[in-house]
């Protein structure tokens, strides 16, 4: 057997604990009267995760990506019941495992795949199951297309297949802009959803996953440590409901000069978003945002502004922390005016 001539292990660990990390529960919310003792009912969690993949290539134009992914969630209460549980709950999975077929500036990737579309409101860093095809234009521009399972993250027990394409345009090194699509295969797709327009109980009700996407987006290095991402996405799937919000918009301005493997450097950012209950997924919550962007699918929308600071403790070794304050996207149309603060803080190390 020849051995391989270039392969590379590599991978990450984080825990963080998060408050109201759904970032869906209206302020004096209690589910019931069985509950009443319970002043909220925020979701908390801790979760431990590890990755550990490797990188491969067998041949002059072949490349190998895997990775398999290890998670485990305690002291989390899901903001439904008041369960506290402390114990393990632990999941593995193959998060990663792609092969790459490149010819001069063409790529074909098949299998399960990290994915970014756009600057990200549509899909960021999360893995798809299926084919993509991506042509380097040069001048760090690209265009690629494709189809996949968006369900490969394991959040459904059920396959969701969708057309994906993607463009990105360099101005210079500095500024690119970009467009990102998306679009399911069939508006019979459902998902259960229990905040509708109310923030209340409803049992079995169903939702349509009608989804097809578009996002425009701009990325731009202002200054050595000035950085500026801006994007806004809308849904133009056939038959979603009347009053459906469909439009959605997020920025992001950054200070600083992180730099991941260097110790003590850092950023702070501020981040803005005006969501519509249809305008992101934020019942898979695939995208880049550190807030689901919503309280599902067809719920509530989200509006709202956020801060963080990320500093590097030592070289590939990041403490982060964010703070978010939301309000649903159209308070009149939802019958409350404000969610409950979230704040994230996580502790990444990368090897």
């Amino acid at each position: 057997m020849q051995q391989n001539r270039k392969i590379k292990w590599f991978g990450d660990a984080r825990i963080r604990y998060q408050t109201n990390y759904k970032a869906d529960t209206p302020k004096g919310y209690t589910a019931n009267v069985a509950d009443k003792d319970r002043k909220d009912k925020r979701s908390n969690r801790i979760q431990e995760r590890l990755r550990l993949g490797f990188y491969a290539e067998p041949d002059e134009n072949l490349s190998v990506l895997g990775r398999v992914k290890l998670e485990n969630t305690t002291n989390d209460d899901n903001g439904y019941t008041n369960n506290g549980d402390s114990g393990a709950h632990g999941s593995a999975n193959l998060d990663l495992l792609a092969l790459t077929w490149k010819q001069m500036d063409t790529s074909v990737t098949l299998g399960r795949q990290n994915l970014n579309i756009g600057q990200g409101l549509i899909w960021w860093d999360n893995p798809v199951d299926g084919i993509m095809v991506t042509q380097d234009l040069g001048n760090n521009s690209l265009i690629s297309a494709g189809w996949g399972n968006l369900t490969a993250e394991n959040w459904k027990d059920y396959s969701m297949n969708a057309f994906i394409a993607n463009a990105q345009i360099g101005v210079d090194d500095n500024t690119k802009f970009t467009l990102g699509y998306l679009k399911t295969n069939s508006n019979e797709n459902t998902l259960w959803n229990n905040h509708k327009n109310q923030w209340n109980w409803i049992e079995s009700s169903e939702n349509p996953y009608m989804l097809e996407q578009i996002a425009y987006g701009i990325n731009t290095q202002l200054s050595d440590k000035w950085n500026l991402t801006a994007e806004a996405v809308t849904n133009r799937a056939s038959g979603l409901p009347d009053g459906a919000q469909k439009n959605g918009w997020w920025t992001r301005l950054t200070y600083g000069n992180l730099k991941w493997d260097t110790k003590d450097t850092w950023k702070v950012y501020a981040d803005y978003m005006s969501l519509g209950n249809y305008s992101v997924d934020s019942t898979g919550w695939a995208h880049i945002l550190n807030t689901p962007g919503g309280d599902g699918l067809g719920g509530n929308g989200e509006k709202g502004y956020g801060l963080g600071i990320s500093y590097m403790l030592a070289d590939n070794t990041n403490l982060e922390f964010n703070w978010y304050k939301l309000r649903p996207y159209d308070s009149n149309y939802s019958g409350f005016s404000d969610y409950y603060d979230m704040y994230n803080l996580a502790l990444n190390y990368s090897f």
